[in-house]
């Protein structure tokens, strides 16, 4: 049986770290980053990682196929959630876990 899989919208610092504890946890890890390019070792390692950009791409609805959860860890930005903004509908039939981690503060409308 294949290990588990998580997405992560958000490989900074928060995503990172906890992309590092899934794996420990033997879960693979996919998702997005601003810098893939600072990812040389995970990506060896296997995760599936693609650059975030400010729009919707068919890549991203297909990495999300075949997860088991999905955590967000993207702030966010002039009141509204990116990832929302530009995912709300690929993610509107999934079933499993989705969350959303933030390292610097609660976010109050």
């Amino acid at each position: 049986m294949p290990p588990p899989v998580i997405f992560i919208f958000g490989h900074g610092c928060v995503g990172r770290a906890f992309g590092h504890m899934m794996a420990a946890a033997e879960w693979s890890a996919r998702g997005t980053t601003r810098q893939p390019e600072n990812f040389t070792v995970e990506i060896g390692a296997g995760w599936d990682l693609t650059r975030f950009v400010t729009k919707k791409t068919p890549r991203t609805a297909r990495a999300l196929n075949g997860v088991s959860a999905i955590l967000s860890t993207i702030a966010p930005v002039s009141r509204h959630d990116p990832v929302l903004n530009l995912h709300s509908n690929d993610l509107a039939g999934f079933s499993s876990w989705m969350g959303y981690l933030s390292a610097t503060s609660v976010y109050f409308r």
